[in-house]
């Protein structure tokens, strides 16, 4: 279990040497003078201490803000400051954590601070997006209790276009009339009526993966459309060789899809991309497994993580500690490493939150771990990262209650 702050300090440093503008060109570009900005990035900091100020929430140590306004958000989710200092806590680099935040030069507080702004307003246009596709999510049901009555419509193109589209994956790789047929015929029912026509991608990806059996294999197959939109579980967290191939292959047919009907005026691509997130862990399972690429539809808990710090949130400056001094002492001593692994339960992490809360030392918690005391510099480390560990866990998934349900 590595922290990680030297990995951030080295993305960010490849990020600057191919994004960096001088100090004078980015506040150019930003309409910012100097002496604006510093005013702007103290001001932001002020306004976030007085907000948590305002909810009786304590400021004394990243632990105690965290708990605070998980306390505050389980009582009132829908409180929108309440959810704007989540933002800023979790999407903090460098200016609000008083430990990640220590005197820093003004240029870099001023880059933080708008680098922080952006990710903010990117985070605050999802939630409300989120929103307004979740109220229409529910508007679905009653719609697909109306009969449809499917329109003798020429789709012979585009089915031809999706039918070879489809060919390129393997679970879909039966070339045959009924295949083609069936896929005239589902494109022939979703034109026939505006709401089905507008979700498209999502539909004929949810249909192709789902059913790709029975649209290749029975003829004048018609699928229950209102299923797309139920949950399909996936094991995610299980490889038997072929199972995570197809979650990649079903993915890239959504991405596909997503591309083909992109620039169609019809089509709510926003809606199609909140029906993948939400109605299965494909998204899940990508963003754990594959290399990463943010146009894949993310769920409320992979934005925060996507946009939060890599380091969030760091209870402790561990420029007093060297990795490498560590990683060593994991592979010299990986028996003691592993007791500590053993005897350090959740309920204990608790407990040490608690303390780091209140500005207690962890000390007592150092002497109980197995040769805690003879090797105390490394448990106090360990400690550290779970409790950072824990906090973060808890902190993403407070965004299920972020949005009443």
């Amino acid at each position: 279990m590595n922290h990680d702050v030297d990995y951030e300090i080295y993305q960010y440093i490849n990020e600057q040497i191919t994004s960096y503008m001088p100090f004078k060109e980015f506040l150019k570009e930003k309409h910012l003078t100097f002496k604006e900005g510093e005013r702007q990035a103290l001001q932001f900091q002020a306004h976030y201490r007085n907000l948590l100020s305002k909810y009786q929430i304590s400021d004394v140590t990243p632990v105690s803000i965290c708990l605070g306004l998980m306390q505050e958000l389980t009582k009132s989710p829908e409180n929108e400051t309440l959810q704007y200092l989540y933002i800023c806590t979790v999407t903090d680099i460098g200016i609000l954590n008083p430990i990640t935040a220590p005197e820093q030069a003004v240029e870099q507080l001023v880059r933080n601070y708008l680098e922080q702004l952006e990710r903010i307003t990117e985070f605050q246009n999802f939630m409300q997006n989120y929103i307004t596709y979740r109220k229409k999510y529910k508007t679905l049901k009653p719609h697909f209790k109306k009969e449809i009555m499917i329109q003798n419509l020429d789709c012979s193109q585009e089915a031809e276009c999706l039918y070879k589209m489809a060919l390129q994956h393997k679970f879909l790789s039966m070339e045959n009339d009924i295949y083609y047929d069936n896929l005239h015929t589902l494109l022939m029912l979703l034109n026939s009526d505006e709401i089905l026509q507008s979700l498209k991608p999502y539909i004929i990806f949810a249909v192709l993966s789902r059913k790709h059996g029975l649209i290749q294999k029975r003829e004048n197959f018609i699928p229950n459309i209102s299923a797309a939109f139920t949950y399909q579980e996936y094991h995610i967290y299980t490889d038997n060789g072929k199972n995570f191939r197809n979650y990649k292959s079903y993915i890239e047919l959504y991405e596909q899809l997503r591309r083909f009907y992109l620039q169609m005026p019809e089509t709510d691509i926003g809606f199609c991309d909140f029906c993948f997130a939400e109605l299965s862990a494909l998204n899940e399972w990508y963003y754990q497994y594959c290399e990463p690429n943010e146009e894949i539809p993310m769920n409320l808990k992979q934005k925060v993580c996507s946009l939060k710090s890599l380091c969030f949130p760091v209870l402790y400056p561990y420029y007093l500690y060297s990795d490498t001094e560590f990683d060593t002492f994991q592979e010299t001593f990986p028996k003691i490493y592993r007791k500590w692994e053993k005897a350090v339960t959740p309920a204990i992490i608790q407990k040490i939150l608690t303390e780091l809360c209140r500005q207690q030392d962890i000390s007592a918690f150092v002497e109980q771990l197995p040769h805690g005391k003879e090797y105390q510099k490394f448990a106090e480390l360990f400690l550290y990262q779970n409790a950072e560990d824990m906090l973060q866990k808890q902190m993403i998934d407070i965004t299920d209650i972020l949005i009443k349900k």
